[in-house]
């Protein structure tokens, strides 16, 4: 039922006349005459006719001098008795979102597009940033009042759509921003990499080169080039660059499994890490596809002094190839040595597959996770690897690297002896 706004005009102008705002109200009385806003006067044919303030005066002179305060004072004592949380205390009918008494208050707000969207720590407000540290997206110095505990209730109406993005014909299982906030890049299971403006809403570009479903994205540290793992076993790496955005840069080959997780190292920005369901690890040049990469394969023999040695060594030729230097050709090398150092190591089985993999946040260690409810790490000793050697040292490292290569040769050769058929 429509309510008769007349009414409204009158309970408005009989609460003025009985305030302070006196003059207001005879102003109000002399816009609402001459426009006809007042109730109207019917009569038992249905005709009807204006009316006067003094008549509505004689007619309703029971009506108190606060009852339009009475009438907005019962609408806010029936949203503090819902069960609203919050509501129980509330002394405003002007408030937004679940607390609101209008229903236009109660609606999402579309502001335009928000700036801490961008940077939430420098440019979102006090209460936004610190529901952002409560998340884990903004660091506690930051805010100014990290102590107080902002209520969800209250800061979560802050948040609001801003844009839905159309493209994919398929689920999207992994996405990530750019350094600079700008943009977003998705991979789906239609084996499709987009890249998105946040700024305009519009798809920038679309790579095409994956022909299993997207399962993981990676930015690297520089900003410059972004990686997908799929189900097809490849890892490939795109260009971020504005001028050969979305442009192949590698296709890394090698694992026999589904990649499940990939990671660019936190400070080197060509050092790539993945794991497979083939129960390997691998550490890629993100920039040379023709690059033998590092494989870290877990054994029943993880841990031992053994696969220990092997596995520090093999961890120093890596940095040392990252780097670009002169240990490059010796991380070839000790791709090898990793392989045959464990010799319980069964890649490839279901139970040896590894689920997930990370960088330390310093870059110098490796861990990953398996299906076999076991986590194992590698050390990357990058800070002594990335010092450029002296022509003594590199002439013991390689003299290192040969008495390895030694070792390693008469292993296989004593392993091929006890397993020929005589």
């Amino acid at each position: 039922m429509q309510l008769d706004v007349t009414e409204v005009y009158q309970l408005v102008l009989h609460w003025l006349s009985h305030g302070p705002c006196r003059s207001a109200a005879e102003a109000l009385l002399q816009d609402v005459t001459q426009q006809g806003l007042l109730p109207r006067h019917y009569d038992v044919h249905g005709g009807n006719a204006p009316q006067d303030y003094a008549s509505l005066l004689r007619q309703h002179s029971r009506l108190p001098p606060d009852s339009l305060v009475q009438l907005l004072q019962q609408s806010l004592t029936r949203l503090q008795s819902s069960a609203v949380p919050g509501a129980n205390g509330l002394n405003t009918l002007l408030a937004e979102g679940p607390l609101a008494a209008l229903p236009a208050l109660a609606a999402p707000q579309q502001p335009p597009r928000p700036l801490w969207l961008r940077n939430p720590t420098q440019h979102a407000a006090l209460p936004l940033r610190q529901l952002l540290q409560q998340a884990g997206m903004c660091r506690a110095n930051s805010c100014s009042n990290s102590a107080s505990r902002l209520p969800l209730q209250l800061a979560a109406p802050k948040y609001c759509h801003h844009a839905t993005f159309r493209g994919h014909g398929f689920p999207v299982f992994a996405l990530l921003f750019d350094k600079e906030g700008k943009r977003v890049v998705t991979g789906a299971d239609d084996a499709l990499i987009k890249v998105w403006s946040l700024e305009t809403g519009l798809l920038l570009v679309t790579s095409r080169g994956h022909t299993g479903e997207i399962s993981d994205l990676s930015l690297s540290a520089d900003g410059r080039l972004v990686a997908s793992g799929a189900t097809d076993t490849d890892v490939r790496v795109w260009s971020m660059q504005p001028e050969t955005l979305g442009q192949t840069v590698a296709v890394l080959c090698g694992h026999t499994g589904p990649i499940t997780l990939i990671a660019f190292h936190p400070k080197l920005p060509t050092a790539l890490l993945s794991a497979s369901a083939d129960g390997t690890v691998r550490v890629w040049d993100a920039v040379d596809q023709h690059f033998a990469p590092l494989l870290l394969v877990p054994s029943e023999q993880f841990g031992s002094k053994l696969s220990a040695m092997f596995g520090s060594y093999t961890a120093d030729a890596a940095a040392a190839a990252a780097s670009g230097g002169p240990g490059q050709a010796a991380a070839t090398g000790a791709q090898q040595d990793t392989v045959v150092a464990p010799a319980g190591a069964t890649a490839g089985e279901d139970s040896r597959a590894l689920l997930c993999c990370s960088w330390s946040p310093a870059g110098d260690c490796i861990v990953a996770g398996g299906q076999d409810c076991c986590m194992y790490l590698w050390h990357w000793d990058v800070s002594n690897s990335l010092k450029q050697p002296s022509v003594q040292q590199q002439q013991q490292q390689q003299q290192q690297h040969h008495h390895h290569q030694e070792q390693h040769r008469r292993l296989r050769w004593r392993l091929r002896r006890h397993t020929d058929p005589a």
